[in-house]
């Protein structure tokens, strides 16, 4: 998960492990809906009154550029890919702490082309701080 919603080089570790860290926060949030494991929290999807599958990180999502790579995220960018890894195995191995003050969602608004729908309905965390000057590509937000 991490490897398809931020493997970009110009996304911080800080920033990766937040992201990492939204799937924990939503296995633990007690909200059946987002996953009781982090497992199900990562592959947790939902039905559109279409039939249209939609997952609840969009790496996962049918036409989603990004799902093709994570398919075989060693033959497409293997030296991004260990790093995500390694960043997952610092997350839940707990030797990293989280920097997003319980986010369960985010999104990156020079990515996506419209506010996703759930942002107006929970509390907005914001940016987090990734260096001395510099603040997340990504917003972060809470479910209360």
């Amino acid at each position: 998960m991490i490897f398809g919603e931020a493997r970009q080089s110009d996304v911080s570790e800080i920033e990766r492990i937040a992201i990492g860290y939204t799937a924990i926060n939503r296995a633990n949030d007690g909200k059946k809906f987002n996953g009781e494991t982090i497992r199900e929290a990562i592959l947790k999807h939902r039905v559109n009154d279409k039939g249209e599958i939609f997952f609840q990180y969009s790496c996962f999502n049918y036409g989603d550029p990004n799902r093709k790579q994570l398919m075989d995220p060693q033959k497409y960018d293997s030296r991004s890919f260990e790093k995500c890894l390694a960043i997952a195995e610092k997350i839940l191995s707990g030797n990293e702490k989280y920097p997003a003050h319980g986010a369960t969602h985010y999104y990156n608004p020079d990515e996506v082309k419209k506010k996703p729908s759930w942002a107006d309905k929970i509390k907005k965390i914001g940016r987090i701080k990734v260096s001395e000057n510099r603040l997340s590509k990504h917003e972060f937000y809470r479910e209360e």
